[in-house]
């Protein structure tokens, strides 16, 4: 990544703490529009492949099916959503219990699902579940029953993480999605990725083929998705991270409410927010860039 774009983004975060948002935003938009020409993006190839993946969980055999797999030593739970919409947050929360381990953001179930056929049957499911489960186990090194796997984009995969892991924990984080699609607009991925993010237009669309996506899981596999409100935890956070607790099938611990001092490394974007308190008020900042970001809110409608 160049040092011009790494600049601009620093230099947006300076002036938008001086409140100067009007020049913070022609840095970002100018940041962005570099990271575009070396990462380009079609959201048409995207939209192609979420359709794909519907059609794959429609075929109704998947809903019928008895299978005996083999026993696990370790409870996977997956943190997962849009980037910047609080999977890091809840990561922390859960990773302060002394029955959890965070395994941070794995790559493992991409493998596994690109290793599968689009016209997976038992097999395959069987399959994918035992590469899973061994390579997480192998992270855990026995000394967490709990571990999570913090991949925000694993969402796609949901389909096959409720047929192949029937115990694992599915927890997706709702955020305004204003602020989400404005946070990653903010936000210089590095490593390379996210590729969506460096477009007003793009993440807005991305946003919404996400939200289908939701929706079509949420019918498919219904009672198998936990809901978390990012807002909702800032503003409740012992009522909410109990709730939490109880999801993951956890008793309480006081310590989950101070997340911020549980010493464990954050290799995300998130980093400097999750390692102070619980604060309300950032799902506001977009309004800021309001009169900036017309062609984002109107196709998030």
């Amino acid at each position: 990544m160049s040092f011009k774009i790494q600049k601009l983004f620093a230099r947006a975060d300076e002036l938008r703490a001086f409140g100067d948002y009007e020049n913070a935003f022609t840095c970002l938009e100018e940041a962005n529009m570099l990271r575009r020409k070396k990462l380009p993006f079609d959201i048409e190839t995207d939209r192609e492949v979420f359709n794909r993946i519907k059609t794959a969980f429609k075929r109704d055999f998947l809903h019928n099916i008895n299978i005996q797999f083999s026993s696990t030593n370790v409870v996977p739970v997956f943190v997962l959503g849009m980037p910047r919409s609080g999977t890091t947050l809840v990561e922390q929360i859960l990773a302060s219990h002394s029955e959890v381990y965070a395994a941070g953001e794995l790559t493992i179930l991409n493998e596994a699902v690109n290793s599968v056929e689009k016209d997976f049957g038992v097999p395959e499911l069987t399959v994918l579940r035992d590469f899973y489960l061994g390579r997480l186990e192998q992270l855990a090194r026995g000394k967490k029953r709990y571990v999570i796997d913090k991949l925000p984009l694993n969402f796609k995969w949901i389909g096959f993480i409720a047929l192949a892991l029937p115990e694992a924990k599915i927890i997706n984080l709702n955020r305004d999605p204003r602020a989400v699609c404005f946070s990653n607009f903010c936000t210089n991925y590095t490593p390379d990725g996210n590729n969506f993010a460096y477009g007003l237009e793009d993440i807005a669309q991305y946003y919404n083929l996400y939200t289908e996506l939701m929706d079509f899981y949420d019918e498919k596999f219904p009672q198998r998705i936990f809901q978390m409100n990012y807002e909702l935890l800032t503003e409740y956070q012992d009522t909410e991270t109990r709730r939490l607790l109880k999801y993951v099938g956890l008793n309480f611990e006081s310590q989950c409410l101070d997340f911020q001092n549980n010493g464990l490394e954050v290799k995300t974007a998130s980093s400097h927010q999750v390692k102070s308190a619980m604060y309300q008020g950032s799902s506001h900042t977009w309004r800021n860039y309001e009169k900036n970001l017309s062609p984002m809110l109107k196709i998030l409608g």
